[in-house]
């Protein structure tokens, strides 16, 4: 396949395998970023609204990186994101620098991915604080009818 015939999924594809889900095996799966996003409440909100704002997505004239580095390939896909800090900012509430910053990092440690999709791991730990009442959720689980004091 010619650099002209990729598409986005066609680049992004590698880094949902690294992302993994239930199928894929320990050593390939990054669950830890749900504990950065819950963790954070700034960047817990610009994650819940990426996936709700225009992102457009341009290859870059920049060569591809040839390199085997996974990073340069990621950091050469995002060159081509277009996406307003404003807009986030207002989805999210926070302000255009702190808003900036978190897309900046989500990018960096791949719970945000560059078609406007959020990290399955980081999807799961929202989709738990909700179900949750915004509550944290982890670490042990107490039985029912045994809340100690």
């Amino acid at each position: 396949m010619t650099r002209d015939e990729l598409t986005l999924e066609d680049l992004i594809a590698p880094y949902r395998i690294l992302e993994g889900g239930r199928d894929s095996p320990p050593g390939q799966r990054h669950a830890h970023v749900a504990a950065l996003v819950v963790d954070d409440p700034d960047l817990l909100a610009v994650v819940a609204a990426w996936s709700t704002t225009e992102i457009k997505w341009k290859m870059s004239r920049r060569a591809m990186p040839a390199s085997e580095k996974i990073s340069a390939r990621w950091r050469w896909i995002w060159l081509g994101v277009e996406w307003d800090v404003a807009d986030i900012a207002e989805a999210s509430g926070v302000g255009l620098e702190v808003a900036r910053a978190k897309v900046l990092q989500a990018s960096a440690l791949r719970i945000i991915y560059p078609d406007g999709s959020v990290n399955v791991w980081a999807k799961a730990a929202m989709a738990a604080m909700i179900t949750s009442g915004g509550r944290r959720t982890g670490g042990k689980r107490q039985r029912a009818g045994k809340a100690k004091a």
